[in-house]
């Protein structure tokens, strides 16, 4: 007998086969489905339960833009260190409104129509978005998370604002005392800008805290903030009556504008004020170091320690913080690994004092909010959210201490 020839080259099936090639073949069609039902089950999870935040941090402000990128910067740096997770696990999601809308109050109710569970907002930044902001605010429960502001007149208490800057009030009695106790000047005088949000609250509560301590202010310069070109007559009149108080040193609480610029030129320019100390909170720090360095460049002889300003959170350098220490780590990592593009240098922070000191800044806040999310039950809508951040909560970062 011949051998049974089998098939070869084609496919070839029994009766007693097919029902199980069947049930192999619906075995599959079930895995393709329950699969491509589960992603998109876990993409609409992803999206329901994505804890939603408004940044509201580009917006223009008086905040000069490169610092707001550098803060943006640093609470990018902290959210992306924690791979925008919070601690149960969900996704943070970031909504940055569109670049053509200026107004705030819009953008906040289109953001709340399209997002309706909408947790906090980061930001604004600037005295005047934040109080546009705050009716808005207040309307919907809604909490401005980390508002960058400078003027006393803003610092008011209000359930829907949760700063963790120190209050300018702060920085003021700082400068006092510094001024007083320190460098012991006699002769203090006083700059501020008359229709301007910030300067005016500042200036009355010098006078008083100066009053308090036995003294006064020699002289006080104050004139209108210029809407376009400044004006000269009225600068210059107010400028002759200054100088022959011949300060030994002047708080400068004007704004990051040209009428301070000019009066910082005048001081260190004219014979009458040229030694004179200029001392000012970190909302004029970059105008009183930037104008200072004009001067020298044009031969205004330097003096060392001659321009004072605060600041509001440890330098980007100063690594007796461990916290500074951590911050390194994670800002250089950051700029190197991210894929950011809007610093090409990856110790930007350690070349660029400025920018590294609200880089900190934008770090620290992301740190606190981090640590402000990490319990679920504060997440399940804004009022408890609300609620927790004024239930006495204090935060550790490292060796800092933020809140009580």
């Amino acid at each position: 007998m011949s051998p049974q020839m089998r098939p070869q080259g084609n496919l070839h099936c029994t009766p007693y086969a097919l029902p199980l090639l069947l049930l192999i073949l619906l075995s599959e069609l079930w895995i393709f489905l329950h699969a491509a039902s589960t992603a998109h089950a876990e993409k609409m999870s992803d999206e329901t339960e994505a804890v939603k935040l408004l940044s509201l941090l580009e917006i223009p402000s008086q905040i000069p833009e490169k610092l707001m990128l550098a803060l943006n910067a640093g609470i990018n740096a902290s959210l992306w260190s924690y791979n925008y997770q919070v601690a149960d696990g969900r996704k943070i999601k970031i909504i940055l409104p569109s670049t053509a809308n200026k107004n705030i109050t819009q953008i906040i109710n289109s953001t709340l129509t399209k997002h309706n569970d909408l947790l906090a907002v980061l930001g604004p930044l600037g005295d005047h978005n934040t109080l546009n902001a705050l009716p808005i605010l207040d309307k919907n429960s809604l909490v401005a998370f980390a508002p960058f502001t400078v003027s006393a007149q803003v610092r008011v208490w209000d359930p829907y604002l949760y700063f963790l800057r120190p209050e300018p009030n702060a920085e003021l009695l700082t400068l006092i005392r510094y001024a007083l106790n320190y460098l012991r000047v006699r002769r203090l005088g006083f700059m501020y800008l008359k229709n301007f949000i910030s300067g005016y609250v500042e200036y009355r509560r010098a006078t008083k805290v100066i009053s308090q301590l036995g003294y006064s202010l020699c002289g006080v310069f104050a004139v209108k903030k210029s809407t376009s070109n400044i004006d000269n007559e009225n600068f210059n009149k107010e400028w002759e009556t200054f100088a022959q108080t011949r300060p030994q040193a002047v708080i400068v609480f004007g704004a990051p504008i040209k009428d301070t610029e000019k009066f910082i030129m005048r001081m260190l320019t004219d014979k009458r004020t040229a030694g004179a100390y200029l001392l000012g909170p970190f909302a004029v720090q970059q105008t009183l170091l930037r104008v200072w360095r004009e001067a020298v460049n044009a031969g205004v002889p330097f003096v060392r320690g001659q321009v004072i300003t605060t600041g509001t959170n440890p330098l980007a350098k100063d690594t007796q913080y461990a916290a500074i220490k951590r911050f390194q780590t994670v800002m250089g990592k950051y700029l190197k690994e991210s894929g950011q593009t809007i610093f090409n240098d990856t110790q930007h922070f350690l070349n660029n004092d400025e920018d590294g000191e609200m880089m900190v800044s934008g770090w620290i806040s992301g740190e606190v909010l981090m640590q402000a999310m990490n319990t679920r039950e504060w997440l399940k809508d804004r009022a408890s959210f609300v609620k927790s951040l004024f239930n006495q909560r204090r935060y550790l970062i490292d060796d800092l201490v933020i809140g009580e």
